[in-house]
């Protein structure tokens, strides 16, 4: 209902992201583009060299100018600290969302999906959009599969479950080029 309600929705992720924050982040912008949402995504760092690739930098707001948003969405971040220069944007938002994999997360926004059993935010996220809308394009699928590829340490991590591997399976098959990625 919240995502259906709200015009207005910003996308943040941790400081010095790193590639689960990345493709969690772009991978919700994706779906709620195609869902017709306008949406702001703000990061506070550089993206990582090796994902520049696949992030259009016109996307990711450099500076935050104290805009309210209906929805705000937080990835991949325990504490509202770990926002950097966008911590304020959870000021200026009627609601939150938080999803998150981490079992230090504080549980500070409206709504918290938090579940330390999942090997990364992206992989809960993948769990999340499924059961909102189905299928997964092929764009979204590459930036899920970017997310959980980094925090499982390609896939050596005890994290990695069973779950994890049919999940990736799924996005192969929705045409991720693992080669391609996994360089």
């Amino acid at each position: 209902d919240l995502i259906n309600n709200s015009r207005d929705i910003c996308i943040v992720g941790h400081k010095a992201p790193d590639g689960d924050c990345i493709g969690s982040a772009m991978a919700l912008y994706g779906f709620l583009k195609r869902i017709g949402k306008n949406s702001t995504v703000c990061i506070d760092g550089t993206i990582p060299f090796n994902y520049r690739a696949y992030v259009n930098d016109d996307i990711i707001a450099n500076e935050y100018d104290n805009k309210e948003f209906e929805l705000l969405f937080i990835l991949d971040c325990s504490d509202l600290e770990r926002l950097g220069r966008f911590k304020d944007v959870f000021k200026n938002s009627k609601k939150s969302v938080c999803i998150d994999h981490h079992k230090t997360n504080e549980s500070y926004a409206d709504i918290n999906i938090i579940d330390p059993s999942m090997s990364s935010t992206g992989e809960l996220l993948y769990d999340i959009l499924k059961a909102f809308g189905g299928k997964l394009t092929k764009e979204e699928a590459v930036y899920i599969y970017i997310a959980i590829l980094t925090d499982t340490g390609r896939f050596s991590y005890s994290n990695t479950s069973s779950d994890t591997h049919r999940k990736v399976a799924e996005l192969i098959d929705l045409g991720v080029e693992v080669a391609e990625i996994d360089n």
